[in-house]
């Protein structure tokens, strides 16, 4: 396996990541949880230092297989972790279905707080590796930005990576990483 360092600051990860949004269970047809954490395990096994889940994966249930297997593997100060918030199912709906499960767009500050609470206890982890705004609109990518005070004020994110964005073009990263060079 090869390893780089994440960005100019960021904690050194294997060049090779685990995403785990189907081992969440949801999108994805029938799964099975010991054949999903079997591949977790084996990724583990063969020098995976950086996973990828989000809050939203299974409504929570992907990052408690990720807790699972890295607990169960005596792994938890070695894998980094990035999770996701911001497709709030928390607060929805039947109505706010579109195919995916009730999820909508929340970016707002104090639901950010939640959600990365939330992800904390499902984790079982003082603080979020790398927490990314999940599929955020352009608009949103201000209140992201001024989620740097997760981290100073209440140290729920220990990477300096914390802002960060999801499933984006060049374009709208770009635009992004411009943004918050200034902070």
């Amino acid at each position: 396996m090869k390893y780089t360092k994440l960005g100019r600051r960021g904690p050194k990860v294997s060049t090779i990541g685990f995403g785990a949004w189907a081992i969440g269970g949801m999108n994805w047809g029938k799964t099975d949880d010991e054949v999903s954490k079997n591949a977790l395990r084996k990724a583990i096994e063969n020098g995976v230092t950086f996973i990828d889940t989000a809050d939203v994966y299974g409504f929570g249930h992907s990052e408690n297989l990720v807790r699972e297997v890295i607990e169960e593997m005596g792994e938890k100060n070695n894998i980094v972790v990035a999770t996701k918030a911001g497709n709030d199912f928390y607060n929805t709906s039947s109505d706010d279905d579109l195919g995916y499960g009730p999820i909508k767009q929340n970016a707002n500050y104090d639901y950010i707080i939640y959600a990365a609470e939330q992800s904390l206890k499902r984790l079982n982890i003082e603080a979020i590796d790398i927490l990314q705004l999940h599929s955020p609109e352009k608009k949103n990518y201000k209140k992201m930005i001024h989620g740097k005070h997760l981290k100073h004020s209440k140290g729920m994110v220990k990477s300096n990576m914390l802002a960060g964005v999801s499933n984006h073009f060049r374009k709208p990263i770009n635009l992004f990483y411009s943004m918050t060079i200034m902070i």
